[in-house]
Protein backbone atom coordinates (compact mmCIF):
# COMPACT_ATOMS: atom_id res chain seq x y z
CA UNK A 1 0.00 0.00 0.00
CA UNK A 2 0.82 3.21 -1.14
CA UNK A 3 0.15 5.93 1.20
CA UNK A 4 -1.72 8.98 0.20
CA UNK A 5 1.63 11.88 1.18
CA UNK A 6 4.08 9.38 -0.09
CA UNK A 7 2.25 8.92 -3.23
CA UNK A 8 1.94 12.75 -3.58
CA UNK A 9 5.59 13.09 -2.99
CA UNK A 10 6.54 11.19 -5.70
CA UNK A 11 3.75 12.84 -8.02
CA UNK A 12 5.80 16.06 -7.14
CA UNK A 13 9.33 14.49 -7.75
CA UNK A 14 8.44 13.64 -10.85
CA UNK A 15 6.99 17.27 -11.73
CA UNK A 16 9.79 18.51 -10.89
CA UNK A 17 12.08 15.93 -12.64
CA UNK A 18 10.24 16.30 -15.89
CA UNK A 19 10.30 20.47 -15.65
CA UNK A 20 14.03 19.66 -15.08
CA UNK A 21 14.91 17.44 -17.98
CA UNK A 22 12.44 19.75 -20.26
CA UNK A 23 14.66 23.18 -19.10
CA UNK A 24 17.57 21.48 -20.11
CA UNK A 25 16.95 20.34 -23.33
CA UNK A 26 15.03 23.79 -24.09
CA UNK A 27 18.36 25.60 -22.92
CA UNK A 28 20.05 24.85 -26.06
CA UNK A 29 18.24 27.30 -28.16
CA UNK A 30 16.32 29.73 -25.34
CA UNK A 31 15.69 32.55 -27.55
CA UNK A 32 13.14 30.68 -29.92
CA UNK A 33 12.03 28.29 -27.39
CA UNK A 34 8.96 28.66 -24.76
CA UNK A 35 8.38 25.88 -21.76
CA UNK A 36 4.90 26.05 -20.27
CA UNK A 37 2.01 23.64 -18.78
CA UNK A 38 -1.06 23.95 -17.21
CA UNK A 39 -4.65 21.63 -17.61
CA UNK A 40 -4.94 17.87 -19.08
CA UNK A 41 -8.15 19.60 -20.45
CA UNK A 42 -6.18 21.78 -22.97
CA UNK A 43 -3.51 19.63 -23.89
CA UNK A 44 -4.81 18.27 -27.13
CA UNK A 45 -4.71 21.63 -28.28
CA UNK A 46 -1.17 22.60 -27.29
CA UNK A 47 -0.14 19.37 -28.88
CA UNK A 48 -1.65 20.31 -32.11
CA UNK A 49 -0.20 23.88 -32.12
CA UNK A 50 3.15 23.15 -31.01
CA UNK A 51 4.56 21.64 -34.05
CA UNK A 52 2.81 24.08 -36.83
CA UNK A 53 3.64 27.18 -34.73
CA UNK A 54 7.32 25.96 -34.69
CA UNK A 55 7.11 25.43 -38.61
CA UNK A 56 5.13 28.67 -39.27
CA UNK A 57 7.04 30.93 -36.85
CA UNK A 58 10.18 29.40 -35.64
CA UNK A 59 8.79 29.57 -32.09
CA UNK A 60 9.00 26.13 -30.47
CA UNK A 61 6.84 25.30 -27.45
CA UNK A 62 6.87 22.35 -24.95
CA UNK A 63 3.74 21.92 -23.07
CA UNK A 64 3.89 19.84 -19.89
CA UNK A 65 0.56 18.53 -18.18
CA UNK A 66 1.02 19.09 -14.80
CA UNK A 67 -2.59 20.78 -13.72
CA UNK A 68 -3.67 24.27 -13.07
CA UNK A 69 -2.08 24.65 -9.58
CA UNK A 70 1.56 23.61 -10.42
CA UNK A 71 1.63 25.21 -13.54
CA UNK A 72 0.97 28.49 -12.04
CA UNK A 73 3.84 27.28 -9.40
CA UNK A 74 6.04 26.91 -11.77
CA UNK A 75 4.94 30.21 -13.59
CA UNK A 76 5.67 32.19 -10.37
CA UNK A 77 9.44 30.97 -10.27
CA UNK A 78 10.36 32.08 -13.35
CA UNK A 79 10.13 28.49 -14.93
CA UNK A 80 7.03 28.71 -17.16
CA UNK A 81 7.00 31.26 -19.34
CA UNK A 82 3.10 30.90 -19.40
CA UNK A 83 0.38 28.35 -18.34
CA UNK A 84 -2.60 27.21 -19.24
CA UNK A 85 -5.84 27.47 -17.45
CA UNK A 86 -9.92 26.72 -17.53
CA UNK A 87 -9.54 28.25 -13.92
CA UNK A 88 -8.94 32.17 -14.09
CA UNK A 89 -6.71 32.89 -11.03
CA UNK A 90 -7.56 34.76 -7.81
CA UNK A 91 -6.29 36.22 -4.81
CA UNK A 92 -4.03 32.77 -3.66
CA UNK A 93 -3.09 32.51 -7.53
CA UNK A 94 -1.87 36.36 -7.16
CA UNK A 95 -0.32 35.54 -3.85
CA UNK A 96 1.65 32.59 -5.81
CA UNK A 97 2.87 35.04 -8.19
CA UNK A 98 3.52 38.14 -6.93
CA UNK A 99 1.01 40.43 -8.91
CA UNK A 100 -2.74 41.15 -9.51
CA UNK A 101 -4.93 40.91 -12.10
CA UNK A 102 -3.33 43.51 -13.86
CA UNK A 103 0.04 42.35 -14.35
CA UNK A 104 -1.31 39.28 -16.12
CA UNK A 105 -2.09 39.06 -19.24
CA UNK A 106 -4.92 36.33 -19.97
CA UNK A 107 -5.07 34.98 -23.65
CA UNK A 108 -8.16 33.02 -25.11
CA UNK A 109 -7.39 30.23 -26.77
CA UNK A 110 -10.60 28.12 -27.26
CA UNK A 111 -13.76 26.86 -25.79
CA UNK A 112 -14.22 23.25 -25.01
CA UNK A 113 -17.33 21.03 -23.79
CA UNK A 114 -17.15 18.17 -20.73
CA UNK A 115 -18.91 14.52 -21.66
CA UNK A 116 -20.61 13.38 -18.66
CA UNK A 117 -19.81 9.29 -19.32
CA UNK A 118 -21.45 6.58 -17.95
CA UNK A 119 -21.53 2.46 -17.69
CA UNK A 120 -24.56 1.20 -17.39
CA UNK A 121 -25.04 -2.61 -18.37
CA UNK A 122 -28.45 -3.02 -20.10
CA UNK A 123 -29.28 -0.06 -20.66
CA UNK A 124 -29.52 2.19 -23.61
CA UNK A 125 -27.31 4.08 -24.80
CA UNK A 126 -27.32 7.82 -25.43
CA UNK A 127 -29.35 8.54 -22.27
CA UNK A 128 -30.99 11.91 -21.63
CA UNK A 129 -30.20 13.28 -18.18
CA UNK A 130 -31.76 16.62 -17.22
CA UNK A 131 -29.76 19.64 -15.25
CA UNK A 132 -31.83 19.06 -11.75
CA UNK A 133 -31.00 15.18 -12.11
CA UNK A 134 -26.96 15.58 -12.84
CA UNK A 135 -27.21 18.32 -10.38
CA UNK A 136 -28.63 15.43 -7.62
CA UNK A 137 -26.35 12.77 -8.46
CA UNK A 138 -23.15 14.81 -8.19
CA UNK A 139 -24.32 16.04 -4.81
CA UNK A 140 -25.62 12.35 -3.58
CA UNK A 141 -28.92 13.05 -3.63
CA UNK A 142 -29.69 9.78 -5.84
CA UNK A 143 -27.88 6.95 -5.58
CA UNK A 144 -29.89 4.35 -8.25
CA UNK A 145 -30.08 4.32 -11.37
CA UNK A 146 -33.57 3.85 -11.41
CA UNK A 147 -34.17 7.44 -9.47
CA UNK A 148 -33.03 8.76 -13.20
CA UNK A 149 -35.22 6.99 -15.03
CA UNK A 150 -37.67 3.98 -13.95
CA UNK A 151 -36.12 2.28 -17.34
CA UNK A 152 -32.98 2.06 -16.10
CA UNK A 153 -31.92 -0.78 -14.43
CA UNK A 154 -31.73 -0.81 -10.63
CA UNK A 155 -27.98 -0.43 -10.42
CA UNK A 156 -26.05 1.47 -7.47
CA UNK A 157 -24.83 5.53 -8.92
CA UNK A 158 -21.45 4.78 -8.42
CA UNK A 159 -19.54 8.59 -8.66
CA UNK A 160 -16.10 8.81 -10.13
CA UNK A 161 -14.49 12.12 -9.75
CA UNK A 162 -11.57 13.73 -10.45
CA UNK A 163 -8.78 13.87 -7.59
CA UNK A 164 -6.62 16.62 -8.55
CA UNK A 165 -6.63 20.42 -9.23
CA UNK A 166 -8.07 20.11 -12.95
CA UNK A 167 -10.02 22.23 -15.79
CA UNK A 168 -12.74 19.82 -15.72
CA UNK A 169 -13.36 20.29 -11.65
CA UNK A 170 -13.70 23.60 -12.66
CA UNK A 171 -16.43 23.35 -15.29
CA UNK A 172 -18.45 20.73 -13.71
CA UNK A 173 -18.43 22.58 -10.25
CA UNK A 174 -19.06 26.08 -12.30
CA UNK A 175 -22.45 23.85 -14.03
CA UNK A 176 -23.20 22.99 -10.39
CA UNK A 177 -23.16 26.09 -8.73
CA UNK A 178 -25.25 27.67 -11.50
CA UNK A 179 -27.69 24.80 -11.30
CA UNK A 180 -28.26 24.27 -7.31
CA UNK A 181 -28.32 28.28 -7.06
CA UNK A 182 -24.69 28.31 -5.34
CA UNK A 183 -24.85 24.34 -3.04
CA UNK A 184 -21.29 23.67 -5.10
CA UNK A 185 -18.79 25.85 -4.63
CA UNK A 186 -16.63 26.31 -7.67
CA UNK A 187 -13.49 24.89 -7.55
CA UNK A 188 -10.69 23.61 -9.51
CA UNK A 189 -9.81 21.07 -7.04
CA UNK A 190 -11.89 17.96 -4.75
CA UNK A 191 -12.67 20.82 -2.81
CA UNK A 192 -15.99 21.30 -4.53
CA UNK A 193 -17.24 18.14 -3.74
CA UNK A 194 -15.59 17.52 -0.19
CA UNK A 195 -17.03 20.35 1.23
CA UNK A 196 -20.85 19.08 0.26
CA UNK A 197 -19.86 15.62 2.11
CA UNK A 198 -20.15 13.42 -1.51
CA UNK A 199 -18.82 10.34 -0.89
CA UNK A 200 -17.81 9.11 -4.33
CA UNK A 201 -16.63 5.49 -5.70
CA UNK A 202 -13.69 6.30 -6.52
CA UNK A 203 -11.44 9.26 -7.16
CA UNK A 204 -9.09 9.24 -9.93
CA UNK A 205 -6.94 12.03 -12.16
CA UNK A 206 -6.74 12.71 -15.60
CA UNK A 207 -9.28 11.95 -18.13
CA UNK A 208 -7.51 8.50 -18.61
CA UNK A 209 -8.12 7.61 -14.74
CA UNK A 210 -11.75 9.16 -14.62
CA UNK A 211 -12.31 6.91 -18.20
CA UNK A 212 -10.67 3.37 -16.67
CA UNK A 213 -12.54 3.29 -13.62
CA UNK A 214 -15.57 4.06 -15.46
CA UNK A 215 -15.28 1.55 -17.53
CA UNK A 216 -14.49 -1.18 -15.12
CA UNK A 217 -17.34 -0.49 -12.89
CA UNK A 218 -21.12 -1.03 -13.51
CA UNK A 219 -23.21 1.89 -12.72
CA UNK A 220 -20.27 4.09 -12.99
CA UNK A 221 -20.81 7.77 -13.78
CA UNK A 222 -17.98 10.53 -14.36
CA UNK A 223 -16.66 12.91 -16.69
CA UNK A 224 -14.10 13.65 -19.16
CA UNK A 225 -13.03 16.41 -22.37
CA UNK A 226 -15.59 15.86 -24.99
CA UNK A 227 -12.85 15.05 -27.66
CA UNK A 228 -11.63 12.01 -25.46
CA UNK A 229 -14.61 11.01 -25.18
CA UNK A 230 -15.39 10.59 -28.60
CA UNK A 231 -12.52 9.57 -29.72
CA UNK A 232 -12.47 6.75 -27.51
CA UNK A 233 -15.78 5.63 -28.04
CA UNK A 234 -17.13 6.36 -24.48
CA UNK A 235 -20.68 6.19 -23.68
CA UNK A 236 -21.89 9.46 -22.71
CA UNK A 237 -24.95 10.88 -21.91
CA UNK A 238 -26.97 13.44 -23.49
CA UNK A 239 -27.22 16.71 -20.98
CA UNK A 240 -30.47 19.17 -20.92
CA UNK A 241 -29.62 22.87 -21.85
CA UNK A 242 -30.87 26.14 -20.27
CA UNK A 243 -33.90 25.85 -23.13
CA UNK A 244 -34.78 22.33 -22.04
CA UNK A 245 -33.20 20.75 -25.29
CA UNK A 246 -31.32 17.41 -24.64
CA UNK A 247 -28.06 17.75 -26.00
CA UNK A 248 -25.10 15.23 -27.18
CA UNK A 249 -21.64 16.49 -26.82
CA UNK A 250 -19.74 17.20 -30.06
CA UNK A 251 -18.74 20.12 -31.93
CA UNK A 252 -21.45 22.44 -33.23
CA UNK A 253 -23.30 22.25 -29.66
CA UNK A 254 -20.11 23.42 -28.30
CA UNK A 255 -19.87 26.01 -31.07
CA UNK A 256 -23.17 27.01 -30.76
CA UNK A 257 -22.78 27.68 -26.52
CA UNK A 258 -19.28 29.33 -27.39
CA UNK A 259 -20.80 32.04 -29.99
CA UNK A 260 -23.05 33.15 -27.41
CA UNK A 261 -20.47 34.33 -24.61
CA UNK A 262 -19.40 37.92 -24.12
CA UNK A 263 -15.94 39.58 -23.14
CA UNK A 264 -14.81 41.64 -20.97
CA UNK A 265 -11.70 43.55 -21.06
CA UNK A 266 -9.27 40.97 -19.36
CA UNK A 267 -11.29 38.59 -21.60
CA UNK A 268 -13.23 36.94 -18.70
CA UNK A 269 -16.57 35.64 -20.52
CA UNK A 270 -20.79 35.63 -19.48
CA UNK A 271 -23.44 33.75 -20.92
CA UNK A 272 -20.70 30.49 -21.08
CA UNK A 273 -22.08 29.19 -17.86
CA UNK A 274 -25.60 26.80 -18.80
CA UNK A 275 -25.97 29.08 -22.04
CA UNK A 276 -29.00 29.35 -23.63
CA UNK A 277 -28.34 27.36 -25.91
CA UNK A 278 -25.95 24.54 -27.29
CA UNK A 279 -24.37 22.10 -25.09
CA UNK A 280 -24.37 23.33 -21.94
CA UNK A 281 -20.90 22.27 -19.90
CA UNK A 282 -18.52 24.10 -21.71
CA UNK A 283 -15.21 26.13 -20.45
CA UNK A 284 -12.81 28.53 -22.19
CA UNK A 285 -9.25 28.37 -21.83
CA UNK A 286 -6.51 30.84 -21.39
CA UNK A 287 -2.50 31.22 -21.75
CA UNK A 288 -1.57 33.14 -18.77
CA UNK A 289 1.61 35.20 -18.55
CA UNK A 290 3.47 38.21 -16.94
CA UNK A 291 2.69 41.60 -18.35
CA UNK A 292 6.02 41.77 -17.63
CA UNK A 293 8.86 40.14 -18.96
CA UNK A 294 12.50 39.39 -17.71
CA UNK A 295 13.86 39.14 -21.36
CA UNK A 296 13.39 40.96 -24.70
CA UNK A 297 13.73 37.85 -26.58
CA UNK A 298 10.57 35.98 -24.13
CA UNK A 299 8.36 38.63 -24.91
CA UNK A 300 9.12 39.04 -28.34
CA UNK A 301 8.50 35.05 -28.86
CA UNK A 302 5.42 35.15 -26.28
CA UNK A 303 3.93 37.82 -28.92
CA UNK A 304 4.65 35.38 -31.62
CA UNK A 305 3.12 32.25 -30.08
CA UNK A 306 0.04 34.24 -29.06
CA UNK A 307 -0.28 36.21 -32.41
CA UNK A 308 -0.08 32.96 -34.39
CA UNK A 309 -2.39 30.88 -32.01
CA UNK A 310 -4.97 33.82 -32.26
CA UNK A 311 -4.77 33.52 -36.17
CA UNK A 312 -3.77 30.28 -37.78
CA UNK A 313 -3.83 28.44 -34.81
CA UNK A 314 -7.54 29.04 -34.09
CA UNK A 315 -8.59 26.85 -37.44
CA UNK A 316 -6.99 23.42 -35.71
CA UNK A 317 -9.41 23.98 -32.77
CA UNK A 318 -12.21 22.46 -34.01
CA UNK A 319 -9.90 19.73 -35.20
CA UNK A 320 -9.67 19.19 -31.37
CA UNK A 321 -13.12 19.06 -30.34
CA UNK A 322 -12.34 23.06 -29.32
CA UNK A 323 -14.47 26.30 -30.65
CA UNK A 324 -12.65 28.86 -31.84
CA UNK A 325 -12.59 31.98 -30.25
CA UNK A 326 -14.74 34.68 -31.81
CA UNK A 327 -12.51 36.30 -34.49
CA UNK A 328 -13.32 40.01 -32.83
CA UNK A 329 -12.30 38.71 -29.88
CA UNK A 330 -9.42 37.69 -30.95
CA UNK A 331 -8.25 40.53 -32.51
CA UNK A 332 -9.21 42.67 -29.43
CA UNK A 333 -6.67 39.71 -27.37
CA UNK A 334 -3.74 40.00 -30.37
CA UNK A 335 -3.73 43.83 -29.36
CA UNK A 336 -4.05 43.57 -25.93
CA UNK A 337 -0.88 41.55 -25.73
CA UNK A 338 1.12 43.79 -28.17
CA UNK A 339 0.34 46.65 -25.78
CA UNK A 340 1.26 44.99 -22.94
CA UNK A 341 4.09 42.48 -22.89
Amino acid sequence: MIFPAIARRRNWLALALSVALSLIAFRADSDTSLLGGGSSFSEPLYDAYAPVLAQDTGTDIRYLTVGSGPAFQQLGAKTFSFTSTEAPPGPIVFDVLGTTQEGLQMVPTGIGGLAIIYNLRGAATDIPISQKTLADIFTGKLNNWQQVNPRLPEQDIRIIVRGDFAGANYILSEFLNNVTDGEVEVRPGPKWWQDIGLQPFAARNLDTGIAASVATTDGAIGYVQVGYALEKNLETARIENALGNFVRPGLPAIERAASLAEYDDNFMPTGLVNPQGGYPIVGLNWMVMYEDQDSASTAASLKAMADWILTTGQTLNPDQWFAAIDPDVAAMARAAVDRNL
